[in-house]
């Protein structure tokens, strides 16, 4: 009798694990698919982290902000060879270093800390996924500059030139490939036109993706942490995204040698990309949409004897997505005041690019027409002359 006594209290104690486990993973799921409902409830930004991966190593990350309201967003990329002081190595590194020694949720913890933004949402996919996903949605098309031909080792990557539509196959060329003459920026454009792409094959074949008996082919092909229900709420949602004003951005800074790699140290000991990241939220969300009809053209010029100030003045300005055609010198050395002048009449917009350098200087000159503007590929929207008052980041 006491024997059976033990057994029945055993039986007791496994059936409380088994509903306590069974209430856990209820609650995740439900937490899951809740957090793309309270991010819309709260009126919230979408953001999430997409990376492409070989052999554990990400190929790209690219970290989108996307706003349901507006069917607006922006597209950030991460370059591997971001350099900092990681916490969770405890040295400076490369930021794909973290991936690779601590896993996707450090890697993900460690951006969220560099960007000073949340980040709820994964999406993991290696190349096996993505040619599968490139197939499933009819091929990808991305813009080759120039015919490729290269070997490596016993492979040869060959992939025609100009505007292509490629299937998964020649995706993972595209992605794999390497060219001795390419840039570390050229890869990193290379690779953020292969996001580009996806999310714009993403837009226009929709309806088939989120048909009942495709999505779960999706769904397979994803490492994500969201659920099914949940990411599929998601992809729905971007998938209204539109991408033709999609301006990708990246973090920009200067390159500097450690330990054998080069690394790209933020500008501004990494305030600067905090910088873009709440302007760029703060304007996907604004009520109007005359900041993001285009991309508005910029030129630089430098009013000081400070030698490079617009040039690096430029790069501030692309930083946040703008086109900067020309960066030179003033008519003077002797400006006091940095001046914003708007050639389009555009307060608005006058007032977003004076707030990245905190000008208040801002004047109107007459106004282009949209058929003179057409017609004379010099003409800029904006031009920034700087004064003394520039201390290389903005106007004290």
């Amino acid at each position: 009798m006491p024997k059976a006594k033990g057994n029945t209290g055993a039986f007791f104690l496994l059936a409380i694990l088994l509903i306590l486990i069974a209430v856990g993973l209820v609650l995740i799921v439900n937490l899951q698919t809740d957090t793309v409902a309270d991010v819309l409830e709260n009126n919230q930004l979408l953001n999430i982290l997409f990376i492409l991966e070989d052999e554990g190593q990400p190929l790209f990350t690219d970290l989108l902000l996307y706003y349901p309201g507006s069917e607006r967003g922006a597209l950030f990329d991460i370059p591997g060879n971001t350099g900092m002081i990681y916490k969770s190595l405890g040295r400076v590194d490369r930021i794909d270093a973290v991936y690779r020694e601590k896993g996707l949720n450090e890697y993900r913890t460690e951006i969220e800390a560099m960007c000073d933004i949340k980040i709820p949402f994964t999406v993991v996919m290696n190349l096996e996924q993505f040619s599968t996903l490139t197939d499933l949605l009819g091929g990808l098309r991305v813009f080759i500059p120039s015919p490729v031909d290269v070997q490596k080792d016993d492979e040869r990557f060959l992939l025609p030139s100009g505007s292509v539509l490629l299937d998964g196959g020649k995706i993972v060329t595209y992605a794999k490939y390497v060219n001795p003459e390419e840039s570390q920026a050229d890869v990193q454009e290379r690779m953020q036109n292969l996001m580009l792409s996806f999310l714009t094959a993403l837009n226009k074949k929709s309806s088939f993706m989120l048909n009942k008996t495709v999505f779960p082919l999706f769904v397979k092909n994803m490492q994500t942490n969201a659920d099914k229900e949940a990411l599929f709420k998601l992809l729905s949602f971007i998938s209204a995204l539109d991408t033709e004003r999609l301006t990708p951005q990246s973090i920009t800074g200067k390159k500097q040698e450690v330990g054998g790699n080069v690394l790209l140290f933020p500008d501004f000991n990494g305030k600067l990309i905090q910088d873009i990241f709440k302007q760029t939220m703060s304007s996907i969300v604004s009520a109007s949409d005359t900041a993001h009809s285009r991309v508005y053209v910029l030129e630089v010029l430098n009013g000081t004897a400070t030698q490079n100030l617009a040039r690096d003045a430029g790069i501030l300005f692309r930083s946040f997505g703008y086109d900067v055609l020309n960066v030179g010198n003033a008519d003077s050395t002797n400006y006091q005041e940095t001046v914003i002048i708007d050639h389009i009449g555009n307060a608005e917009v006058a007032g977003a690019v004076a707030e990245i350098i905190n000008c208040k200087n801002i004047e109107t000159d007459e106004v282009i027409s949209s058929e003179s503007f057409q017609n004379d590929d010099s003409l800029v929207d904006f031009t920034i002359i700087l004064g003394r008052d520039f201390n290389g980041r903005s106007v004290n």
